[in-house]
């Protein structure tokens, strides 16, 4: 599948609010929030958000996210392989 097949999956079952789980890596900076927003409000995926709060990072840029059944949120680097492994498993 290409690129554009994999993306018009995705909006597919976004648009048909097929219980899907989107991983967000950067989730609490200035584009990652943004994006993390975008998803709760517009569609039906569960949110996960991976993200190492370096000095970018703002949770308070995610009103409403804390607390909303579909998110969640998981201090990691994405470098280190077995905690976004974990991170999988658990959801």
């Amino acid at each position: 599948m290409d690129l554009i097949g994999l993306a018009a999956s995705i909006a597919i079952a976004l648009a048909a609010g097929v219980g899907i789980t989107i991983f967000v890596t950067g989730g609490a900076g200035f584009i990652g929030s943004a994006v993390v927003r975008h998803l709760l409000r517009e569609t039906k995926a569960r949110v996960v958000n991976i993200d190492k709060l370096t000095y970018a990072a703002n949770l308070d840029s995610l009103p409403g996210a804390v607390g909303h059944p579909r998110y969640a949120f998981a201090q990691a680097c994405i470098c280190e392989g077995p905690a976004l492994r974990k991170q999988s498993a658990h959801r």
